[in-house]
């Protein structure tokens, strides 16, 4: 299921989309997350992520193996969702560049990340 359709740019033409959010499955509920999570999509973003936590899964994995660029106002999201998710555990997926950008502001300490799929669902 697409969380985020856009509409038409002005010139009729659609807008190039920076970035995907897809919600799978019920429990565990899976978020994939690609293209850019800056200050133009992280509304989106926030949205995505609490379609994600309704109904209260046991489990929410945001997976952000396609992922190019996490600005701050992405972390921001990560972050408001960490404490958003009440009896949900959430989990991260990373791609090694998008890791190192988690390890630097110590996400890992409020919320698991993982380096795969299945390593999150295994857990």
């Amino acid at each position: 299921m697409s969380v985020n359709p856009r509409g038409d740019a002005e010139d009729g033409e659609p807008p190039e989309e920076q970035a995907t959010f897809e919600l799978h499955g019920e429990d565990p509920r899976i978020l994939e997350v690609g293209g850019e999570l800056d200050k133009v999509t992280a509304a989106d973003f926030e949205h995505a992520v609490r379609q994600g936590l309704k109904g209260t899964p046991a489990v929410l994995v945001v997976d952000l193996t396609r992922v190019d660029f996490l600005g701050t106002p992405g972390l921001r999201v990560l972050f408001l969702a960490a404490g958003a998710a009440g009896r949900t555990a959430l989990r991260v997926v990373s791609n090694p560049v998008i890791s190192r950008t988690l390890r630097a502001v110590d996400l890992s300490s409020k919320v698991p990340v993982f380096s795969s799929l299945e390593e999150a669902l295994a857990e």
